[in-house]
């Protein structure tokens, strides 16, 4: 059995990938970190495994790891971005509602490398909190949301 292949462009060095319905219209969209061209593609699912031509958003230098879920609580999925270089940030994306983002925000972590940032409940309040690693402190930080886009280090 042969297996049909598709093959979707991106910009320079793509690395890794999320997924998550940035337009809320019920079908999977891909989010892909561009590593040599400092963007971010979003690919809109078509629905049957295909999807729609990139549109590229910049950030920081040397995207890496990409983690979605609503950091404002305004019901769409958002985008946060690791760096693999001396950042000490990661960069938020905001969505518009129509599976378009806002330019890219700093968030801060302290950390020299955020490569890989993952998202969760930490503390149970219904906010998405930020966790993310630092291979050059060999070290994580934990960055606690208040469900309108802000963040601090836990106390």
């Amino acid at each position: 059995m042969k297996f049909a292949e598709y093959d979707f462009p991106t910009d320079d060095n793509p690395l890794e990938l999320a997924e998550g319905d940035v337009n809320n219209d019920g079908k999977l969209d891909l989010i892909v970190s561009n590593y040599g061209s400092n963007t971010i593609g979003v690919f809109l699912g078509n629905g049957d495994g295909t999807f729609q031509p990139q549109v590229s958003y910049p950030v920081s230098l040397k995207p890496f790891g990409i983690a979605v879920g609503d950091f404002n609580g305004d019901g769409y999925v958002d985008v946060l971005v690791g760096h693999d270089y001396a950042t000490q940030s990661l960069d938020l994306l905001l969505n518009n509602g129509d599976g378009t983002f806002q330019a890219a925000q700093s968030v801060n972590t302290g950390l020299t490398y955020p490569l890989h940032p993952s998202v969760a409940d930490l503390n149970r309040d219904g906010k998405l909190d930020i966790i993310a690693s630092d291979w050059g402190s060999n070290s994580f930080s934990v960055a606690l949301g208040n469900g309108m886009a802000r963040f601090k280090r836990p106390s």
